[in-house]
């Protein structure tokens, strides 16, 4: 809502990953429940994917110009915006941003498919991706990411809630401490969306790329 309301909403990215991740988060509950109960191999893939992003994101850092006044962002919303099937182009930041649309089904979709498999909605995979492979501006790409994480999610929870795979039986969510964390990751995003447009870009993506080192490196160890 604060994303929309400061008009740096990004709607056909948002409608992008979802139309990648929904049918994903499908195929990855099907996989979590036939093919993979003991899923350490492909966490470990996951992991590796993680710890490339995560370096090619420090890369980046040095690279890119960083916003020498991230407040001034608020007076400079998404706008000139145009959409196919194709491509999707906006004005951000007086650059003209354009990205392919089947540029982000095919990783929204490996990402969904990691969702439903590990019960993640993946904003931790898609957002570092579209900020170091599409080279999307991180101010522009955070409200997209948490729609789509948000309508992913709600997916998830209702194909392991109203889905049989395992000889009839679902496997409901703990809802008790799906609302601990439900309010706890409501009150830090909200936060976050607040003051995200006055944090310069480096300590953003500083922060993304140790959250991704500590997920890959979890990950990785599990396996051994």
């Amino acid at each position: 809502m604060r994303y929309a309301r400061e008009k740096r909403m990004v709607w056909p990215l948002a409608g992008s990953i979802v139309a990648g991740t929904l049918p994903g988060v499908l195929v990855g509950y099907y996989f979590r429940v036939k093919l993979l109960p003991d899923p350490r191999t492909f966490k470990f893939f996951v992991g590796v994917v993680l710890l490339y992003v995560g370096w090619r994101l420090l890369q980046d850092i040095g690279r890119q110009p960083v916003l020498e006044k991230p407040n001034a962002i608020a007076a400079l919303p998404t706008c000139d915006m145009s959409a196919s099937l194709r491509a999707v182009s906006f004005s951000f930041m007086g650059q003209r941003i354009c990205f392919s649309v089947p540029a982000i089904l095919i990783p929204a979709l490996c990402v969904g498919i990691i969702g439903g498999i590990y019960g993640i909605g993946g904003g931790a995979i898609i957002a570092p991706f579209l900020v170091t492979i599409m080279r999307l501006p991180i101010y522009a790409v955070a409200g997209a990411v948490l729609l789509a994480n948000f309508v992913t999610s709600l997916t998830g929870v209702f194909f392991y809630s109203a889905i049989p795979l395992n000889q009839g039986q679902v496997a409901p969510p703990d809802w008790l401490l799906g609302a601990l964390f439900g309010v706890g990751g409501l009150i830090g995003m909200y936060c976050g969306a607040k003051w995200q447009r006055f944090m310069p870009e480096k300590i953003i993506k500083c922060t993304l790329a140790i959250i991704i080192f500590i997920i890959s490196g979890k990950y990785i160890f599990q396996y051994f």
